[in-house]
């Protein structure tokens, strides 16, 4: 895990939603600002905390994983319940 540590801090890569948790685990905090990003970048951070897929964050939030691949695609934009479900999901995963 150091090598993915490693190369992460010298941008060289992201590290996927299976080692991201265990990174910021093993940091000791969350690197990045993200209260001002957009929502799909809020969203990647929080999945990189939880270490969730799209799909898994869906089925946690009570959204269908189309829906989700949707929205993080940008061929829709999040609306009413959904928009509360996400934003909520983010703030679970980030505060």
């Amino acid at each position: 895990m150091a090598d993915t540590v490693t190369l992460w801090e010298l941008n060289r890569n992201e590290p996927t939603e299976k080692y991201a948790s265990k990174i910021i685990k093993f940091i000791g905090y969350f690197p990045f600002e993200w209260e001002h990003e957009n929502l799909q970048t809020q969203v990647n951070y929080a999945r990189m905390v939880s270490g969730q897929t799209l799909r898994q964050m869906g089925k946690e939030i009570g959204v269908d994983s189309s829906t989700m691949y949707k929205i993080f695609s940008d061929k829709s934009e999040p609306k009413g319940e959904t928009l509360v479900k996400i934003r909520s999901y983010i703030i679970m995963n980030l505060k």
